[in-house]
């Protein structure tokens, strides 16, 4: 079992196994994960998260304000 718990920072996280994506977001400072995969890949950085994701074929769309 793999497992965040409290991390002193927000902590992005990817849970695969082999080459599939069981899961992915952010963990905060008050949070716990706990997860029966195998892997966890965690970063405190969102953009080397964002790649990792890329790798798996996850691709984030660019926000946009739609004010008119």
């Amino acid at each position: 079992m793999i497992e965040i718990n409290n991390p002193s920072e927000k902590i992005y996280f990817i849970v695969y196994d082999n080459t599939e994506i069981f899961g992915y977001g952010t963990v905060d400072t008050n949070q716990v994960l706990k997860s029966p995969r195998e892997f966890l890949f965690q970063t405190t950085d969102e953009e080397e998260w964002k790649t990792e994701l890329l790798s798996y074929g996850v691709v984030f769309e660019e926000e946009t304000d739609n004010l008119e």
